[in-house]
């Protein structure tokens, strides 16, 4: 078949063979002809711009800005990863400008469902997330995924009760509430103001009043079952420490989330 012949093809068809090719092809067969380019740019825009990445830096922020910019790229979001990069140091502090391209992104992108957030603890991630739980509109995330975040209770539950009808899953690792709250709280509020979780995933929590205080689950180490399934169970990791065995950590999905969260929210002690 002759070139003008392929360009004659359906947009469904060249879609469905676009669908075929790695990336690099991808890009050379939308320089084929104008078609091509017109007929594969939502598989492209699915494909290159669903899950965004970026860690900060100058380069990267450029092309989050360019993104959030461009009415055609920035709906196929669904997916962002905001992490931080080992040259800023445990104790650099950035302004708030240098967010303000992610929170366009945030705000433009419709479809975002799924933001996740690494600041490994930079000052910034409780600002990040104030900005993010006063948000108006915030968009309708099904999914959080925080690790190494720094913030209070205050500013996740007012985050939470933002998300109480679209929130699906949570996966929390590594992050610290400080200034006297409690991740017992979190659960707490996740259990009453968020009937729509399925999957709920932490590990190694920790509360600072004064000074760091891990979380727990001792309680599961003698039943991990939840009761009313079955058998179904959470999946643990333990470590010990102290000369003891710890659950550090525990994931679940499935039915009856509300009997998981406060069997959670019972056996969570300080260590």
């Amino acid at each position: 078949m002759s070139s003008t012949g392929f360009c004659s093809l359906s947009a469904e068809l060249i879609e469905h063979i676009a669908s075929f090719l790695e990336p690099r092809d991808l890009f050379s067969f939308r320089l084929v002809c104008r078609w091509f380019n017109s007929a594969t740019f939502n598989y492209f825009g699915r494909t290159r711009f669903m899950t965004f990445k970026t860690n900060l830096s100058h380069e990267s922020l450029r092309e989050l800005q360019a993104i959030a910019e461009n009415e055609q790229f920035r709906p196929h979001i669904r997916t962002l990863f905001i992490h931080g990069v080992d040259e800023l140091g445990q104790g650099f502090s950035l302004t708030l400008d240098i967010f303000d391209w992610s929170m366009e992104l945030l705000i433009r992108a419709p479809r975002l469902q799924k933001p996740a957030l690494n600041t490994d603890h930079v000052t910034p991630g409780d600002e990040l997330l104030v900005r993010l739980s006063s948000m108006q509109p915030l968009p309708k995330l099904r999914e959080l995924r925080f690790c190494k975040v720094h913030s209070t209770e205050g500013t996740i539950l007012r985050l939470l009760l933002q998300l109480r009808e679209s929130l699906r899953a949570v996966s929390l690792g590594f992050c610290n509430i400080e200034s006297g709250g409690t991740w017992r709280a979190v659960l707490h509020a996740l259990r009453h103001e968020c009937p729509s979780v399925e999957g709920i995933d932490l590990f190694r929590l920790v509360e600072s009043p004064r000074k760091d205080r891990y979380v727990a689950f001792p309680a599961l180490l003698e039943s991990a079952i939840v009761p009313g399934l079955g058998g179904q169970k959470f999946i643990l990791t333990t470590r010990h420490s102290r000369g003891q065995l710890r659950v550090w950590g525990v994931d679940y999905s499935g039915p009856r989330m509300d009997t998981a969260l406060e069997l959670l929210e019972r056996s969570s002690v300080n260590f």
